[in-house]
């Protein structure tokens, strides 16, 4: 097993954090992408997976979410473990990416959150579309959506915290439960934070999105008018996909390193002299 010192508690802002993973977004790009791009093809070779078993047993779409959950989850906290060593300037290795599989703490922590994340959409009364269904124009206009949407929301904000602490801080499963629900005490400003990520990363988007339509006008453009259309074309697809790649690489650097480092506010003093390293 990979020797791991685990992240320091730090009372940190919401300023705090974000530059934190802004810091390891420029300092680390460069040696965490492969990392990264691994890992979002991990993430699609499940969704892949899941679709499959969509189309040929439409019957079971709601089984299928379950193992789709803990795949992600998984995933997830050897993620989390590989960015703490980085964060904590500890050598890593993209096997790190696989670690919460060989734990039976980190699959108690994402079957109860898988269990809780399946059932709350299945029984949510949210309109279900069978796979090759085109989504009704009026589908998140139904209360159900609403609903089921609002609860997942906090549900995958306060589990995500229970995930670092116990990938990136060292604590036991139980006292990463215990810990995090501490948001709802005094650091109830915590329960807000994955979100107020989320509407910088909407300005971002924006932002990028204004610039990659200009950017690519004017090269689509040029190739035009050079009279190169068809390679051209085949040129800028293939920039346009290694440009979104890059930007996906980069948004969860940013973020996940920002979650990490806002999660040790989370940390109540017992947990901090009780914790046991992965």
């Amino acid at each position: 097993m990979d020797s791991f010192t685990p992240m320091q508690a730090d009372n940190t802002t919401y300023s705090g954090a974000i530059r934190g993973g802004w810091d390891l977004l420029k300092n680390q790009f460069k040696t965490l992408w492969p990392a990264l791009l691994i890992f979002i093809l991990l993430l699609g070779i499940g969704f892949a997976i899941n679709s499959l078993l969509n189309f040929s047993a439409p019957t079971y779409v709601q089984l299928w979410r379950f193992p789709l959950f803990l795949w992600i989850t998984l995933l997830d906290m050897g993620l989390f473990y590989l960015l703490a060593k980085s964060l904590t300037a500890q050598p890593w290795h993209i096997g790190n990416l696989f670690w919460a599989f060989k734990r039976g703490e980190a699959w108690l922590l994402a079957l109860i959150y898988a269990t809780i994340g399946s059932v709350l959409e299945a029984y949510s009364g949210m309109p279900i579309v069978q796979p090759g269904q085109k989504l009704p124009a009026d589908w998140f206009m139904h209360q159900q959506i609403w609903i089921m949407f609002i609860p997942l929301m906090l549900l995958g904000a306060l589990f995500g915290y229970v995930f670092m602490l116990y990938s990136a801080y060292g604590l036991n499963a139980k006292m990463s439960i215990g810990s995090s629900l501490g948001i709802f005490g005094g650091k109830l400003k915590w329960l807000f934070f994955p979100f107020i990520l989320g509407a910088i990363l909407i300005l971002v988007f924006i932002g990028v999105g204004i610039f990659f339509a200009i950017f690519f006008g004017i090269l689509f453009f040029l190739v035009k008018y050079l009279g190169f259309m068809l390679v051209g074309k085949i040129v800028l697809a293939l920039l346009g996909v290694v440009l979104l790649i890059a930007l996906e690489v980069a948004i969860l650097i940013w973020t996940f390193g920002s979650m990490l480092i806002a999660t040790g506010a989370l940390m109540d003093m017992g947990s901090r002299h009780n914790r046991l390293v992965p």
